[in-house]
């Protein structure tokens, strides 16, 4: 019975903290776009792991690129891209824990 206990327990935490990841649309009501200052934006928000960032915008006008942090610093993508988003809302969950230092 033990065992059984336990395992209710990480599936009802499990379930809980999935429950309560946050969605941010990225640059709020500005969105994904060119005119937007998203340092500024990212300072005003407290992510956590397994929150959903969602990237809206015109398909076929903007794109997203999940890239590493050395391409990211070099704004070269021809290497170091993980993946590329082109629906127009994209949605990303936060899987890993990164901190960026400036």
């Amino acid at each position: 019975m033990g065992g059984l206990s336990i395992t209710l327990t990480l599936l009802c935490g499990f379930l809980l903290s999935s429950a309560m990841a946050t969605v941010y649309t990225v640059g709020d009501q500005d969105q994904w776009n060119s005119q937007t200052n998203y340092a500024s934006w990212a300072e005003g928000n407290n992510f956590t792991l397994g929150d959903l960032l969602v990237f809206k915008y015109v398909k076929g006008q903007h794109n997203v690129y999940e890239v590493t942090e050395e391409t990211f610093r070099s704004c070269d993508t021809s290497s170091g891209v993980l993946a590329k988003y082109e629906s127009g809302e994209d949605e990303i969950e936060l899987k890993k824990v990164t901190a960026l230092v400036a």
